[in-house]
């Protein structure tokens, strides 16, 4: 996968796949895993890493259409109706 930077400190990496958006937000870690892993605004996964196989790219992606699914979802378990209700969240 090929992630491109979205200039958001909540959600810094986007990559769109198979007509997809991949949205990656960081946590507030170490009481949440690292990143959370979202795709088209759904939870996908907890990742407490970067994934080797997974390419920072340089050029930037236009955030406003990549990330209009997830921006009321920067809270660990928002996405799920269940957010966080920790000040740092």
């Amino acid at each position: 996968m090929r992630w491109r930077p979205t200039g958001d400190g909540s959600f810094p990496y986007a990559c769109r796949l198979e007509e997809r958006w991949w949205v990656l937000r960081v946590n507030a870690f170490p009481d949440h895993p690292l990143y959370t892993v979202l795709v088209d605004g759904r939870f996908d996964t907890d990742l407490e890493d970067w994934p080797a196989a997974w390419e920072r790219a340089e050029e930037p992606v236009d955030a406003t259409e990549a990330l209009a699914g997830v921006r009321g979802f920067t809270a660990y378990g928002s996405e799920s109706g269940d957010p966080c209700g920790c000040p740092y969240c």
